[in-house]
């Protein structure tokens, strides 16, 4: 947990504590213990060991029993809901430099992140228990997690093809989120050579699986495929969907993502407000998505040399992020980046600094390679300022 967050719970004991994200816990202490210690020597990161007691009786939704389905049935995994709140009642000190923090689960929600949470589940397919423990841990941010669960269902062999294609999807995306890829688009395209022999040409699932692959294309450079890829997912969406249903918008920001790289950036915005003109209307006001359509329109104004309008919308970003997300959320790397950008052209070093540290400690901890990016930024800023 973040130094600057365990203080304030640790000046709240007797207050209450509302978790943002999915809360994964374990029954075996000794398992809850040896993750927490992994944090016991990170700078601006303490040690926490949450303890929770739980009445039943009272509080049968803000929590479930995942043990049965969980890829580590001896950990005893049971998952909280978003936005469940706790009462702190106490904060002490153990050996070794962690804490232990007790919690009673209150009974009470925050009714905006149960919203968020009850849209989630919405958008997770529910044919398969396994399957369903996969999307939510991807939400989480957990996306080695995932990948065990999907490979844990394609050793099974009992899927049908469209299934095991959907899994190969599911595959790719997790290793996209972790910035590999090549290893994305080996699975991306294992998928798609199923589907496009089980399904007929205008399924949503082909759509989604063109639109990923476009997107790699882009991480990559190559724009002309990533363009080719992505308006034959939009093609598909506009037959089959309503014009603001939400799969037309990411659609919509994935192309402006592509003509932003290409500096076209009139075209860019064209489409990120399209995008965001959709989930403004349909999505919750706090869910990630529209915090990735701020980011996106700031990066714009960025690029134009507009520091100052960016910061405006990387702010609404990052406040959802932090409202809806894991405070170590992959894509809370991004948002401080953008902001330490923008802080450094204006050699504001010390926001910069802190910026991007945030953005390094994040990346690290998920080993995405772009931390070794941040890290050479941080090493400029200290040879900046001595």
């Amino acid at each position: 947990m973040m130094t600057n967050e365990f203080d304030k719970v640790r000046a709240n004991v007797g207050g209450f504590l509302s978790m943002n994200s999915f809360l994964s816990t374990s029954k075996n202490r000794n398992v809850a213990l040896s993750f927490a210690q992994q944090s016991t020597h990170r700078p601006h990161v303490e040690s926490v060991l949450f303890e929770i007691g739980v009445d039943t009786r009272r509080c049968p939704r803000s929590f479930h029993n995942i043990e049965k389905i969980s890829f580590y049935e001896t950990e005893g995994e049971i998952l909280f809901s978003m936005g469940t709140v706790f009462r702190i009642a106490s904060v002490d000190k153990l050996s070794g430099g962690m804490w232990n923090v007790k919690l009673i689960l209150n009974g009470d929600e925050d009714v905006e992140l149960r919203r968020l949470t009850d849209h989630m589940k919405k958008e997770i397919d529910d044919r398969n228990d396994v399957a369903t423990l996969g999307t939510l841990v991807m939400k989480m941010g957990e996306y080695e997690k995932a990948e065990e669960f999907y490979l844990l269902m394609l050793e099974t062999g009992s899927q049908k093809d469209s299934d095991v294609a959907a899994i190969y999807n599911q595959l790719g995306l997790s290793y996209d989120e972790r910035g590999n890829n090549e290893q994305a688009l080996v699975y991306y395209n294992k998928g798609l050579d199923i589907y496009q022999k089980c399904l007929p040409a205008d399924s949503l699932s082909l759509a989604t699986t063109y639109s990923n692959i476009g997107n790699v294309y882009s991480n990559k450079g190559d724009f002309d495929q990533a363009l080719m890829n992505l308006n034959k997912a939009l093609q598909i969406q506009l037959k089959t969907l309503s014009a603001d249903h939400p799969s037309a918008a990411s659609t919509y920001n994935n192309i402006g993502v592509v003509y932003d790289k290409k500096k076209q950036y009139d075209r860019a915005l064209e489409y990120y407000h399209k995008c965001l003109k959709i989930r403004q209307a349909v999505l919750p006001q706090n869910h990630p998505l529209l915090a990735t359509a701020y980011n996106n329109i700031g990066v714009v104004h960025v690029n134009r040399g507009d520091g100052t309008r960016a910061l405006k919308y990387y702010a609404m970003s990052l406040q959802i992020r932090l409202r809806s997300l894991p405070q170590n959320h992959l894509s809370l790397r991004v948002a401080y980046w953008n902001n330490g950008m923008v802080y450094y052209a204006q050699q504001k070093w010390k926001e910069a600094l802190t910026n991007f540290t945030l953005a390094y400690e994040i990346a690290k901890k998920g080993n995405h390679p772009d931390m070794h990016k941040y890290q050479r930024k941080i090493e400029e800023i200290h040879t900046k300022v001595g």
